[in-house]
């Protein structure tokens, strides 16, 4: 049975129509990476998108791709 997903859960999903993230505390690329690419995704996949998403914002994120700050967009 899956969770019920919150409004919440939906707005830090990226989308074609919202492109951004806002990081809320508690986050990490690895779960945003998650829920950007769904269930179905590979732990594999997951990594690379994870990466990838550090490397195209690390201007905003910072050298450390562990350390997200909350309100970061």
């Amino acid at each position: 049975m899956r969770a019920a997903v919150s409004d919440a859960d939906l707005d830090a999903i990226p989308t074609a129509e919202r492109p951004t993230v806002t990081v809320r505390s508690g986050d990490c690329l690895w779960d945003i990476a998650a829920r950007e690419l769904g269930p179905d995704a590979t732990p594999r996949e997951v990594d690379r998108r994870w990466r990838d998403w550090h490397r195209e914002n690390a201007d905003a994120i910072g050298p450390d791709p562990h350390l997200l700050l909350p309100g970061t967009v």
